[in-house]
């Protein structure tokens, strides 16, 4: 056999489709034999070259191969049948158009690339003859470009070649402009570039470009300076030849007095500057590494001097770019914005404001009932759970803190009821203080009282425009239990024990106790909408907002209830 010719690729056995690498290697084997083989009539010596290309792996699976007669192993075809067999042991027909289907082109993928894929993988698919309507559809669907795609649909009788075409002319088209974009001349700035005539400052001077080098307005010597006319600003320099690379600097170029920053449809920015008695509006561009226009620039009193070019644009602002606005001050770096609240407080807060300070106490006491018979519960005592080290000193700092504000009080005599103790952290950093209540909820009888819905709470909303947000602060702590409800709601921590004297969060029954209590203290002010601990006041104009807001403070301070001050 000749071997001149390259040998096929290694064969991938660790390929995650065995079946397609396997089709693809036999036939490169084929054509690769076909080439080699000339005049060769032994089949064993095509035999031994094929498990040589496949090496050990291959030799190892020859090995197990078993042949209905003895000479079928000296065969190229019955050893290729059985390769085909081993690599190719369950091909699911269901599974081959699935990965037809969600063959969709790749992102820098040539569609003669693509569509040679697809034709393979139909192959094994048995679309029969429908196959090219197959193919059609998948172009159609997995076609990368939308634009071409949109094309596509647009066709009324579409058929596969005539898909073929489409992508493939809008595939050369991208290209083609493409090349065109790259090898187009870039315009250089310098050529845009008016030259100015300089004029000299002596009078008499024998024209407009005479240079002048003399005392500069702040004082100093050897700074040279061009001047130029209104006119000449005025009409853009369109009668200046260009000169490359030219930075002029204009002589005098001043702020408007008084005149702020103007910000015209909210973006841009621009100042006003006068320029030999020609307003001029200079835009700020922050983005920008050189100026447009002039020269000296009084801002605020304050000579600088600041170099521009000027650029034959009709049409485009005068540009300050961003280290000529940093110099001017017009532009400054903020690493932070933060506001500063408001420290003036409403009159009518400072005349209410006990009503904004401390725990309230309302003049209720409320009482837990128990089930009983079949709803009857056994009293559950609770051991105290573990306290991490590092919550140690918050936690006994805020139970001290609700100690002071009779919220907890210390218990030594015995008590049925004992919960575990509970730690919440707050989004504010703070933790909040809490027990166990799973068990206790269980022997607790809930009390009936309708919770309102969102659509009943609007409806009494009616014609008012103007509103008011009142919160009340810990709301269920200002609802005081009675002594037996107060033993109950026993908790236990590390150091000893501690009762609620006012109503905890998470009972059962504290919603509607909370609510209900609300709704009899202040349910009759009229253009107060309640739920829980919200307050909200409506009014049809502000001075009925006004008074109604002064009655219901009036009513918290009498029914001692107190408000959050946001």
């Amino acid at each position: 056999m000749a071997t001149s010719l390259r040998a096929p690729e290694l064969f991938n056995f660790s390929s995650s489709d065995l079946a397609s690498e396997w089709k693809m290697w036999r036939r490169q084997f084929e054509y690769f034999s076909l080439a080699t083989r000339k005049d060769e009539t032994d089949e064993e010596v095509i035999v031994g070259v094929l498990i040589t290309l496949l090496g050990v792996e291959g030799l190892k699976i020859f090995d197990t191969f078993v042949f209905t007669s003895a000479g079928d192993a000296k065969k190229i075809k019955p050893v290729l049948d059985k390769f085909g067999d081993h690599f190719e042991p369950l091909k699911s027909e269901v599974f081959e158009r699935f990965k037809f289907l969600r063959r969709h082109q790749l992102p820098g993928e040539s569609f003669d690339s693509w569509i040679v894929c697809l034709r393979g993988m139909a192959k094994g698919c048995n679309y029969g003859a429908s196959v090219e309507s197959v193919l059609r559809d998948q172009v159609v669907l997995g076609v990368a470009d939308s634009q071409t795609r949109e094309k596509l649909l647009f066709e009324k009788t579409l058929t596969l070649a005539k898909a073929c075409d489409i992508v493939r002319s809008c595939e050369a088209s991208r290209a083609q402009l493409s090349q065109m974009s790259t090898d187009l001349p870039t315009r250089r700035l310098d050529d845009s570039v008016n030259r100015l005539t300089e004029k000299s400052h002596k009078k008499g001077s024998g024209g407009a470009g005479a240079h002048h080098r003399g005392p500069s307005p702040q004082g100093g010597t050897g700074q040279s300076f061009v001047e130029c006319s209104a006119n000449a600003l005025s009409t853009g320099f369109k009668d200046q030849p260009a000169r490359r690379g030219t930075h002029m600097q204009l002589n005098s170029v001043e702020s408007e007095v008084g005149d702020g920053y103007s910000a015209p449809g909210d973006s841009e920015w621009s100042k006003n500057l006068t320029v030999d008695d020609v307003k001029v509006t200079a835009k700020l561009d922050s983005g920008a590494s050189y100026n447009v226009m002039p020269q000296e620039v009084v801002i605020n009193g304050a000579v600088h001097v600041v170099d521009f070019v000027v650029v034959d644009e009709p049409g485009q602002p005068t540009i300050l770019g961003l280290p000529s606005c940093k110099k001017l001050d017009l532009i400054r770096r903020v690493h932070a914005v933060t506001a500063e609240p408001d420290p003036s407080v409403p009159p009518i807060v400072k005349e209410f404001v006990d009503v904004f300070t401390g725990l309230g106490k309302l003049p209720v006491e409320h009482t837990i009932k128990f089930g009983t018979g079949t709803n009857y519960v056994d009293p559950v005592v609770s051991a105290a759970g573990r306290l991490p080290f590092r919550l140690e000193e918050p936690v006994y700092r805020k139970l001290d803190q609700m100690v002071a504000e009779e919220i907890l009080v210390p218990v030594t005599e015995p008590t049925e009821w004992v919960s575990r103790m509970l730690v919440a952290s707050k989004p504010d950093g703070d933790i909040r203080i809490c027990f166990d209540r799973s068990e206790l909820n269980k022997a607790i009888q809930r009390q009936h009282f309708t919770v309102p819905t969102v659509e009943q709470l609007f409806a009494k909303i009616g014609k008012a425009k103007f509103f008011c947000s009142l919160d009340a602060a810990s709301g269920f702590y200002q609802i005081p239990l009675s002594t037996a409800s107060s033993f109950l709601c026993t908790m236990a921590i590390p150091r000893g024990r501690y009762r609620f004297l006012r109503l905890p969060f998470g009972l059962k029954s504290a919603p509607e106790v909370y609510l209900q209590t609300m709704d009899e203290l202040f349910g009759d002010l009229q253009g107060v909408i309640i739920y829980f601990d919200v307050f909200l006041g409506t009014r049809e104009t502000k001075e009925e907002l006004d008074d109604n807001l002064r009655k219901v403070l009036e009513w918290c301070r009498q029914h001692g209830l107190k408000l959050q001050l946001k």
